[in-house]
């Protein structure tokens, strides 16, 4: 069972300020286990001069569900596990701040954002795929997080030819005590280069295309850095396979080209589309 109550109120201060600030109370229970969060969550906006907007905030944030990753090459597994009294509610505070220009059809966004994460979990080490083990709370340990970062965008947002452009540069760390000897460790879905580029343009009322390529940095994953074989008994050839550090090796950049035409015909009482695209070019 989960409650939430919320207030929010806005002020503009002057023709050139604006607070927004707010309160979110949640309260989650689960197995006569109870959980209370008091959220708060702030932003202020202020426009020096016409075309420049300048912007920070801060929210903290309590998430009931768990997302519980696989880190090795096997089968990508993601589970998404409840909160107990063993796995208590993940919470986060987050701060971003940036600047914003526009002018005309024209859009530029740079932001900074930094994010402190508790109570995340994460596999024990040895441990795998829980599967239809119940006692999943056993092969779990808990854990903290954080991540921070740069965002930036370029937008054109009028004309027959529109898109925008996107970098993000980021990292995303991770830290128990039961894992990689207590040393933090870069998380699976650290990818420190994210860009993304889309057009669309408009030839004419009935046609349109559109073209979308995306590139970043590859996803972390742990892999043996040895191995030796042990026979013993009646088995022979045992595979003993050594780790070094959580998520050691990365995969090798990814990047991909998509794009699309869309064929429209206009009736009188509906339009009809007809699109064909081709994905990963």
């Amino acid at each position: 069972m989960e409650y939430n109550s919320y207030i929010d109120a806005a002020w503009n201060l002057r023709r050139n300020i604006k607070i927004n600030a707010g309160l979110h109370c949640v309260q989650y229970r689960i197995s006569g286990k109870q959980f209370n969060f008091t959220q708060p969550r702030f932003s202020f906006n202020y426009k020096p001069i016409k075309n420049i907007l300048l912007h920070a905030a801060f929210q903290r944030t309590a998430q009931f569900l768990h997302l519980l990753t696989s880190n090795t090459i096997g089968i990508p597994i993601d589970l998404w596990l409840p909160s107990t009294s063993v796995a208590r509610p993940e919470t986060a505070n987050t701060y971003s701040g940036g600047i914003s220009y526009s002018k005309g059809g024209y859009a530029f966004n740079a932001e900074a954002f930094h994010k402190e994460m508790s109570n995340v979990i994460d596999y024990k080490e040895q441990a795998n795929y829980i599967g239809s083990d119940n006692n999943w709370e056993e092969k779990v340990t808990v854990g903290r997080g954080r991540s921070y970062g740069y965002e930036f965008l370029a937008e054109k947002r009028n004309g027959k030819t529109k898109g925008w452009v996107s970098y993000t540069l980021s990292w995303n760390y991770r830290q128990f005590d039961k894992i990689n000897g207590g040393k933090e460790f870069p998380y699976k879905y650290d990818r420190r280069n994210n860009l993304a580029v889309l057009i669309n343009h408009e030839f004419t009322p009935r046609l349109d295309a559109s073209l979308t390529w995306v590139y970043s940095t590859g996803a972390n994953y742990t892999i043996p850095e040895q191995v030796y074989f042990v026979n013993s008994g009646l088995q022979k050839g045992n595979a003993i396979y050594v780790y070094g550090d959580r998520n050691n090796y990365k995969f090798p950049s990814y990047h991909r080209l998509d794009f699309g035409f869309n064929f429209k015909k206009f009736k009188k009482n509906y339009t009809r589309i007809l699109s064909l695209g081709v994905y990963n070019a």
